[in-house]
């Protein structure tokens, strides 16, 4: 399966980008320019992004890789979910909500994620 990918829920395109277990940085930042290219493509204020970061480890370049996408695909996005982040990557992942000005909605599941989403 693509890691970054056009997914339909329940009649809604959603763009997945799954960075689950990933340790390398550079795959992931390679993998938010996917996403980031998918998403930018859209008309403002209509795509909805979810991104799995279950078992990821970070490091800095990753976080600013982070809060560029974040930053890119804002006017774009409809609607944006998140799940994996626990622990550090709470702390983190909050920075990058409190600087890129988002609401990024956190799930514990792929699932809910999925049903919020196709209802925005």
């Amino acid at each position: 399966m693509e890691r970054v990918q056009q997914i339909v829920h329940k009649g809604k395109a959603i763009v997945f980008t799954d960075l689950s277990g990933l340790t390398d940085s550079d795959t992931q930042i390679a993998l938010l320019n996917q996403a980031r290219e998918l998403i930018c493509a859209q008309p403002p204020a209509s795509a909805r992004s979810l991104i799995d970061y279950t078992g990821i480890r970070y490091n800095i370049p990753a976080v600013e890789a982070q809060k560029q996408f974040s930053t890119a695909v804002g006017p774009h996005l409809k609607a944006s979910a998140v799940v994996g982040i626990t622990g550090m990557l709470q702390v983190v992942y909050r920075s990058v909500v409190r600087i890129t000005r988002r609401n990024i909605k956190i799930f514990d599941d792929l699932e809910s994620a999925k049903d919020w989403l196709a209802e925005q």
